[in-house]
């Protein structure tokens, strides 16, 4: 039976620090019209530092497990061919901002796997929900 991701995140401390670092007029729509924050993971000495965004229904400031969730989904579709990738996302192969959001998903995944080590897989493959 996997871990659960709500378990091993109580590792993870978890600091808002601030709005996004990206300038607003660098940001999507969706982003502009989201809640942005910039959040610092800390776990095992590492740190990681991120622009990250919730939608407007969530009214609390983001949680590790939510982060993590997110960020390891991210890093899972950045981990995929671009073709899988567009495949299982709906994008179209010709699309030159959906290669955009592929390359994000990918530096993602390098960020992520730095981060968490040798427990990226842990992480990864644990239960969520």
């Amino acid at each position: 039976m996997a871990e659960n991701l709500h378990d091993l995140a109580r590792a993870v401390s978890l600091t808002v620090t601030g709005d996004p670092a990206r300038p607003y007029d660098q940001q999507d729509d969706w982003q502009r019209n989201a809640n942005g924050y910039r959040v610092r993971l800390r776990y095992q000495r590492r740190s990681m530092t991120i622009d990250f965004w919730q939608g407007i229904a969530h009214t609390s400031d983001p949680d590790a497990a939510g982060v993590l969730d997110c960020l390891l989904s991210d890093a899972d579709c950045g981990a995929r061919s671009f073709d899988d990738f567009c495949s299982e996302l709906g994008y179209d192969v010709d699309s030159r901002k959906a290669y955009r959001t592929w390359q994000a998903c990918q530096r993602t995944d390098r960020q992520l796997r730095r981060f968490l080590g040798d427990d990226f897989d842990r992480f990864l493959y644990s239960e969520r929900g």
